[in-house]
């Protein structure tokens, strides 16, 4: 609850990405000297909790650009960050808002 803008449009409940004023946005830098399975991690992780965290489509297609912009920002590949976001949105957000079973 703490990542997110509740507002009331209309007598629902609609939900934006929160970040504050002074956030940077600064993920781990595509060009540093980490595991490329962390960095590939990074971009996935993001689309998840955009994929998350909306509530319209239109406030899901704005930060989708921002956060795709950040990322741009930081050095990653297009073609990796547009395979991350594509992978996470086939997701149905229904699915993402229900914790996991953990395995035993």
């Amino acid at each position: 609850m703490l990542d997110l803008t509740p507002n009331l449009k209309e007598g629902f409940i609609e939900t934006d990405i929160y970040s504050k004023p002074t956030d940077s946005h600064l993920y781990l830098p595509y060009s540093s000297s980490h595991p490329q399975h962390c960095k590939r991690a990074v971009p996935y992780g993001v689309a998840l909790r955009l994929n998350r965290n909306w509530s319209s489509e239109k406030v899901r297609d704005k930060r989708t650009n921002e956060y795709k912009m950040y990322l741009k920002r930081l050095s990653y590949p297009k073609l990796l960050v547009e395979s991350k976001f594509k992978k996470a949105f086939k997701i149905k957000r229904s699915e993402l808002l229900h914790p996991k079973a953990k395995k035993r």
